[in-house]
């Protein structure tokens, strides 16, 4: 993969160059881990986890099986993710499947043991039983029930490079053998101003995001990614190109809603720069083809992929909408994706 920042003078994008950014070596089985752990929306697109455990040395205990995290998903399935150093080998598989054979006989009373034994390492759970936990991070309404745990599992293999070997075993045991196993490649650059942009391309498993049981109320969800996308646009007077930080919305909406978390909060704000940038590329490429066309929510959602990999169909159209509503941007899609963090 190659990433390139776009050197920009005057705001004139016709005359614009790439300015390659060069790829730097990356402490899977140190960093990402804690990076994962810290934005759990982002290993399965903006859909939430609640991590219950992540892999440490114990001395006198190096033969028990630890998986670098192991997580909740919001259907009450465990996640279950082995990160590796560089290249994936074929070792790696059976390694992910040995975790897999000791998950799946875990019982909900060991789950939830073990899930409040790492809430202990962690401040924004510290002292919360596995049920208080699971109700925050997936912001279930009072009526709502938490469902049964280890239904399913779900297993990643996050590394470096995937190799294809490890792509056909996979591949094998989900076509074959109905395993949910996906493959993410995570690359590492530095611009020449020091941003360190991560890369996480999914190999196998492309839109295998999680779906939750039908006795879950998803209304309450459903509100607050809206009640999130209404602060953005509040900030940005409308303008839904606008530009706004992460620290900023997380701000306003904490002002106004303290039940809200901040994963909540991280994944809306993520599901709305991924539907802008959807919706602005299929406004380019309508340009490209007829400066003269008439942009409707229809003409735009006609090129955008029946199902982008990044978020759902909903999102993308609504994006659309406030787009039309607001005005067709004159400008490159590529403008809108430097905001910046803080």
């Amino acid at each position: 993969m190659h990433i390139f920042t776009l050197e920009v003078e005057n705001n004139n994008f016709d005359n614009a160059e790439l300015v390659s950014a060069p790829e730097r070596s990356i402490e899977l089985e140190n960093h990402l881990r804690n990076w994962l752990e810290n934005s759990p929306w982002v290993l399965v697109q903006a859909e939430n986890i609640l991590w219950i455990h992540k892999e440490r040395r114990i001395p006198g205990e190096e033969d028990i099986l630890r998986p670098d995290l192991l997580g909740v998903d919001s259907a009450g399935n465990l996640v279950i993710v082995e990160l590796k150093r560089g290249r994936t080998e074929r070792e790696t598989v059976a390694q992910l499947l040995e975790y897999a054979s000791w998950a799946v006989d875990l019982s909900e009373a060991q789950i939830c043991g073990m899930a409040e034994t790492y809430f202990n390492t962690r401040d924004e759970f510290k002292g919360k039983t596995f049920e208080d936990a699971f109700r925050n991070v997936f912001d279930l309404l009072e009526a709502d029930e938490v469902p049964p745990l280890n239904r399913r599992l779900c297993l990643y293999i996050v590394a470096g490079r995937i190799s294809e070997k490890v792509l056909k075993v996979c591949r094998f045991l989900r076509t074959s053998h109905s395993m949910n196993i996906s493959c993410i490649a995570v690359s590492m650059f530095q611009t020449e101003s020091q941003d360190v942009i991560v890369g996480m391309e999914t190999k196998l498993g492309d839109g295998n995001r999680v779906t939750p049981t039908p006795s879950q109320n998803r209304h309450s969800d459903t509100l607050r990614w809206r009640v999130v996308w209404e602060t953005i646009l509040r900030l940005t007077n409308r303008d839904p190109s606008g530009e706004f930080t992460t620290r900023e919305v997380r701000d306003a909406v904490l002002d106004e809603h303290l039940d809200f978390n901040n994963n909540t909060i991280s994944g809306s704000i993520y599901s709305f720069r991924q539907s802008r940038h959807i919706v602005l590329e299929a406004i380019q490429q309508l340009r490209d083809r007829n400066t003269d066309i008439d942009f409707t929510v229809e003409s735009i959602m006609q090129v955008v992929p029946e199902e982008p990999s990044d978020f759902n169909q909903l999102r993308i159209r609504e994006m659309a909408e406030l787009f039309c509503q607001f005005g067709i941007p004159q400008i490159h899609p590529n403008q809108t994706e430097q905001e910046t963090e803080k």
